[in-house]
């Protein structure tokens, strides 16, 4: 069971925490995974981060990664499909579609996007 503070961290058999083995995440973890060739594992948040986090340096690469609430409003840019701009209520964001990728995030505090436009 995690804190929800979104920390990863081993725990040796005394159950105490190893400071070189420890990584912040994104939103609190919601499920754990190990990989097949067990050299890295798999943790999902629950603000739609998937992260594949490397056991022997234990850094975190962020793999995937969503909105995780309603989106509002979806742009392309005008003679564009290459790249579009959602809308939702804790972000705005840009996004590649051939690579399948987020490219930018806005985020501010207390505020909900219901529209955008790209000019």
């Amino acid at each position: 069971a995690g804190a929800g503070d979104g920390i990863v961290q081993i725990l040796n058999p005394r159950l105490e925490p190893i400071p070189s083995h420890r990584v912040q995440l994104s939103g609190a973890v919601t499920s754990l995974s190990l990989s097949p060739d067990s050299k890295s594992f798999h943790a999902g948040t629950d603000m739609s981060q998937r992260y594949s986090i490397d056991i022997s340096t234990f850094t975190a690469e962020l793999r995937a990664t969503c909105h995780y609430g309603p989106i509002n409003d979806v742009k392309f840019p005008a003679n564009c499909s290459d790249i579009f701009a959602t809308a939702s209520v804790h972000d705005i964001r840009v996004w590649n579609v051939k690579q399948r990728r987020e490219l930018l995030r806005i985020q501010v505090p207390n505020l909900t996007c219901n529209a955008i436009d790209i000019a």
